[in-house]
């Protein structure tokens, strides 16, 4: 059921708050999905393994500058350094951003993958397996896993940058304080708004994968985003939902983040992200037949 559909006979009322009603279920079921036998110590165990691959490499981003300047400022010219220094830096955090993604991507498939009760037989739970977690990586998906990198990228450089230069820029045209703080407030909020939605469209991925009715990386791209297209205001809301969970994360110095919120957020979009793919491809046989 998509976000536009209107029931007959239903309350305004209630159309409005369907999207609310949702995510709450949404939620309900990550919690139980995720309290379900070894699904929460390997959701915790993977998202820290995640933040330690990837952000221990953007470590280096801070202190290896220092090191090459140690190393080399006898024997380069101080622009040949600075030119070098930069290069790393590029490309650490270009290897840092990919190592993110495809370790996060990995850690989104396993939670798809988490269910509270294994379907082939009732009432037995089912072990989620560590292993999910280079599923983007291997099995010959190395390739898929770079382009929708590439994709995802290009879309949130299309989307940063010219807010930044703009940000930049309004610093010279508007001279009242106000004024220049509103434009920067919208312009940031309007920017929040296009990444949440570019990564919305990743939503369904692993559904789509998992099927194998793409064989290609941008045709299963293709599929995803037009499931997830008018799944993106109830992504949005999803988000808004847990700001007073990550605000106690924050009191804990980031324990509660890794030991609950984050696993509990990703097992939301995973629920959500089935959703959306399996009420688009019935709506396609719908009208198919």
């Amino acid at each position: 059921m998509t976000q536009n559909t209107v029931f007959v006979g239903e309350p305004a009322a209630a159309q409005k708050n369907r999207g609310r009603k949702q995510n709450r279920y949404f939620k309900t079921e990550a919690r139980r999905t995720l309290f379900s036998k070894d699904n929460f110590h390997n959701s915790v165990i993977s998202h820290l393994v995640c933040g330690l691959l990837s952000g221990g490499l953007l470590y280096l981003s801070f202190t290896l500058p220092q090191i090459l300047n140690d190393a080399l400022s006898g024997t380069l010219s101080e622009r040949a350094l600075y030119m070098l220094i930069s290069t790393v830096n590029v490309v650490i955090c270009v290897i840092s951003a990919f190592l993110l993604f495809s370790f996060f991507f990995g850690v989104y498939t396993m939670h798809c993958m988490m269910r509270e009760q294994d379907g082939s037989a009732p009432g037995t739970p089912r072990f989620s397996e560590l292993s999910y977690m280079l599923t983007p990586v291997s099995g010959g998906r190395f390739r898929s896993t770079a382009l929708c990198f590439l994709i995802l990228a290009l879309q949130l450089c299309a989307v940063v940058i010219p807010t930044a230069l703009i940000c930049d820029g309004a610093g010279y045209v508007l001279h009242n304080a106000p004024a220049l703080f509103a434009v920067r407030a919208v312009l940031i909020c309007a920017c929040a708004f296009l990444c949440i939605f570019s990564v919305s469209l990743f939503l369904p991925l692993p559904y789509v994968l998992a099927r194998g009715e793409s064989t290609g990386a941008l045709a299963a791209y293709g599929q995803s985003a037009s499931a997830a297209f008018n799944g993106v205001f109830r992504f949005v809301g999803l988000l808004i939902s847990f700001i007073p969970l990550l605000l106690l994360s924050a009191l804990s110095f980031g324990v509660l983040f890794f030991a609950y919120t984050m696993p509990y957020m990703t097992l939301s979009a995973a629920k959500l992200g089935e959703y959306l793919y399996n009420t688009a491809n019935t709506e396609r046989s719908t009208i198919n037949e």
